[in-house]
């Protein structure tokens, strides 16, 4: 049986109609804008296929016109493929408009890491964090590769900084929760999830050839990677209690003294959706970390994932607010 994304080539904008002449006559789920859902016409959409991190032969996205006029901005002189995209060096940081929707595998090689590979991902942490800090001193960042992935020298001394996708999804630790989901909703969480609200920078170098604040996060069992949990931890960090984390968030003292306080950190990273005042709003109950930080049955698996994708249409919606007026 022909798989559809072998009709067209990598990043070739074709009118829907051309391609799959008959989708004008099924199901009208097939005639819908993979952005705004909107239903039209096939010859009125436009399909690309995009080279995607978690698979081989592809990713078929359909725009209308408003959104694919904001996909095209992704591409560069109508070129295509790998060589045609520069990195993310070469883009001012004003343009184009930060794409809320957009996913980062869409430009990360299969199998490959968006935070490490995606240059789309890699401008707008560079674009959105790039601001002011509460002292007054800009918290500007540069392209820090190939030898690290962002960097900020000042007179606050040199910072460099490291991307992560914060939304862990758990397709390994609750497999078998994971496997009971309707079609296409692991899918569907998975991908949001690597939408500019699911990610987030932090200190990426070493110290004293320790773990660093993601790897301390990934594989410490009572934190599982949940960014919730991880910014509990940061609270606390501010306010001199203990947590799991307080060791490795200690030995990036420096890294959080440049916001001052937890307000500081909060507004800087556009991150109020994920309070109740000045308290952490948690995807699963929390016992002062005793309870297990990774789902353990279906209806909490499921209240995990609608707490967290809660978050990131939210956080996607401050974040979209805010680069209007960058």
């Amino acid at each position: 049986m022909t798989d559809e994304r072998d009709l067209i080539g990598y990043d070739e904008p074709r009118v829907l109609s051309e391609v799959f002449p008959d989708r004008n006559a099924t199901d009208p789920e097939l005639r819908k804008c993979s952005t705004c859902g909107a239903v039209l016409p096939a010859d009125q959409l436009t399909v690309i296929k995009h080279r995607h991190a978690r698979h081989a032969k592809g990713h078929l996205r359909i725009h209308c016109p408003d959104h694919f006029a904001r996909a095209d901005e992704h591409a560069v002189g109508g070129a295509s493929g790998p060589a045609a995209r520069p990195s993310s060096r070469a883009y001012p940081l004003d343009a184009p408009l930060i794409d809320t929707t957009y996913d980062f595998q869409t430009d990360t090689p299969p199998g490959k890491d968006p935070d490490t590979y995606s240059n789309t991902l890699h401008r707008y942490h560079r674009a959105l964090w790039s601001k002011e800090l509460p002292g007054g001193t800009r918290f500007d960042l540069a392209d820090g590769r190939p030898g690290g992935y962002l960097v900020h020298e000042s007179e606050k001394g040199q910072f460099w900084l490291s991307s992560d996708a914060v939304i862990p999804t758990f397709p390994h630790k609750a497999r078998a929760i994971v496997a009971r989901l309707d079609d296409g909703e692991f899918e569907a969480f998975w991908n949001l999830g690597y939408t500019i609200a699911g990610t987030m920078i932090w200190p990426g170098n070493r110290i004293g050839n320790k773990q660093t604040i993601n790897g301390a996060r990934g594989f410490h069992p009572r934190i599982a990677d949940r960014f919730d949990l991880t910014v509990e931890c940061v609270r606390r960090h501010y306010t001199g209690q203990r947590s799991p984390l307080s060791d490795v968030l200690a030995r990036y003292a420096d890294f959080f003294a440049l916001f001052e306080t937890f307000e500081g950190f909060v507004d800087h990273f556009l991150l109020q959706d994920l309070l109740d005042g000045d308290r952490v709003r948690f995807a699963m109950p929390f016992d002062e970390f005793a309870m297990p930080s990774v789902p353990q049955d279906l209806a909490t698996y499921r209240r995990y994932m609608e707490k967290s994708l809660e978050f990131i249409h939210a956080r996607n919606a401050r974040i979209a607010a805010y680069a209007r007026i960058l």
